[in-house]
């Protein structure tokens, strides 16, 4: 398995309803050498709707959540690399979604870890030595790779110094489109940049 056996899962908004942020207690990790914050979620997420096009797959800053058919999809193909979380649906009689979509919807929590981002010459970016925050300029960076010593092995994961953005391999990229789950796309990681 090389690096373009790994994908990144992005959210395709576009007609699609989307998840918004409402009333989220954080925890607010500082880091002093390179003066970057990570939140850490304290509590099951609260979000709000908007839109009525139902979606599998909905994103607010560093947290993903899936659509019930999703969830079942994942342990179906005994996925490895994650586990669900309940949500708090905010303003539940205003949301356009129907009300068994929004009720069935959890969060889609990533336990697979990457260790940290490679270059495709498999040197390690540059980053923070105490918090792991990139520090390279990110509009030079073409493409990563996954160091395999530091990979768990797990068919969804995350970089540790790329939260939020779930990593999965082939084999889910594959079932996703074959079940055509809607609004989901993949970007090649050798082949990403950000903009």
């Amino acid at each position: 398995m090389n690096s373009n056996n790994f994908y990144i899962m992005i959210v395709e908004y576009g007609p699609f309803a989307e998840a918004i942020e409402k009333n989220n207690k954080f925890d607010v990790d500082h880091c002093d050498l390179c003066d970057s914050n990570l939140r850490i979620k304290k509590a099951n997420l609260h979000v709000i709707f908007k839109g009525k096009k139902m979606a599998d797959f909905y994103r607010i800053p560093q947290y993903n959540i899936i659509s019930q058919k999703f969830q079942e999809i994942l342990i179906k193909n005994s996925i490895t690399g994650f586990s669900f979380d309940d949500i708090h649906i905010e303003d539940e009689d205003s949301t356009l979604l129907p009300k068994n979509h929004i009720n069935s919807l959890k969060e889609l929590v990533v336990l697979g870890e990457g260790g940290f981002l490679h270059h495709l010459d498999g040197t390690i970016v540059r980053k923070c030595e105490n918090c792991g925050r990139i520090l390279e300029n990110q509009e030079l960076i073409k493409g990563f790779s996954v160091n395999f010593r530091q990979w768990d092995g797990s068919d969804i994961f995350y970089f540790k110094n790329w939260f939020g953005m779930p990593i999965v391999t082939a084999k889910v990229k594959e079932i996703i489109e074959e079940e055509n789950l809607k609004n989901i796309n993949f970007t090649d990681l050798n082949q990403f940049k950000f903009s």
